[in-house]
């Protein structure tokens, strides 16, 4: 069994677990940490993903270096773990089985899942996980909504690992490596004007044949992945900033205001002014 193999049987093992017991499961913390250091014994397990900035965390002995959109499975087994002040933002959960059998069954799940110091990058989960957070810090958080929320990240993890690792063909094996340089580039520079074309003759590849490539690893073409970057990080800044919508198009990479609000539409079913007006309300509610 491949390492990618092992990494999909730990999370088929995980949302099964999580499905059978969530009842004896405390999801008891959740929330962002910004910029703040830390230095401290783990007792839980977690999930940290992180939506803006770098991070250097020394855990054990280990050097782990993170970046936007990397995730970390974290296990309670972790005796020490720090790291310094900076300029970054970590979406965490918090859980815990008061069962040593269970705490132990999900010791061994960690550990064939691998991203303890590893991290994998995954864009687009934002949206999820503060969708799970909003509905812990309700007033009567609903436990099937609760768990549904959860296991919807792990699915979606899931997917996406199976879509990077899982179609790959052998023939664009060797690409595996440019692939990942590419989508850690439309991650940092999705701001910039980005071509295909410029993409394509920074590798010295054939246009169609470099989205050929980009499309077996990731399942959809170069320009879609980067339109739903785009998409993502617009969500983010109408959800936390009051910015104009012509500079929110201008700085995520859009054309213009016009561009922007139709491609909006289009990935989302929401004008932008839509979607702000839609997460203030839930916000309120």
């Amino acid at each position: 069994m491949t390492m990618n193999e092992t990494l999909q049987t730990g999370l088929e093992q995980f949302i099964a677990m999580i499905d059978l017991e969530w009842p004896r499961m405390n999801l008891h913390s959740g929330g962002i940490w910004r910029n703040t250091g830390w230095d401290g014994v783990g007792y839980d397990f977690e999930l940290s993903y992180y939506i803006q900035g770098t991070n250097t965390i020394r855990q054990d002995g280990t050097v782990v270096h993170v970046a936007q959109n990397d995730l970390l499975f974290l296990p309670d087994t972790i005796r020490n773990s720090s790291c310094d002040e900076g300029s970054f933002k970590v979406i965490f959960l918090a859980f815990q089985f008061k069962d040593e059998a269970l705490k132990a069954q999900l010791r061994q799940i960690y550990k064939t899942i691998n991203l303890q110091s590893k991290p994998l990058t995954l864009p687009g989960l934002e949206e999820d996980f503060l969708a799970l957070i909003t509905e812990m810090r309700s007033g009567k958080p609903s436990p099937h909504l609760t768990k549904h929320l959860f296991i919807h990240i792990l699915v979606k993890i899931y997917r996406a690992v199976h879509l990077f690792y899982g179609q790959a063909k052998s023939k664009t094996l060797k690409h595996e490596p440019m692939i990942q340089e590419i989508i850690k580039d439309l991650n940092e520079n999705y701001g910039d004007s980005i071509s295909l074309a410029e993409m394509a003759e920074r590798y010295e590849l054939n246009e169609r044949y470099l989205n050929q490539i980009f499309k077996s690893v990731t399942g959809i073409p170069l320009g879609r992945y980067l339109m739903k970057i785009r998409i993502e990080q617009a969500k983010r800044l109408l959800r936390t900033t009051h910015l104009q919508v012509t500079d929110i198009a201008l700085d995520t990479g859009f054309f213009d205001a016009a561009h922007f609000c139709k491609s909006f539409k289009k990935y989302t079913d929401y004008t932008p002014a839509e979607y702000k007006s839609r997460m203030e309300l839930e916000l309120h509610e």
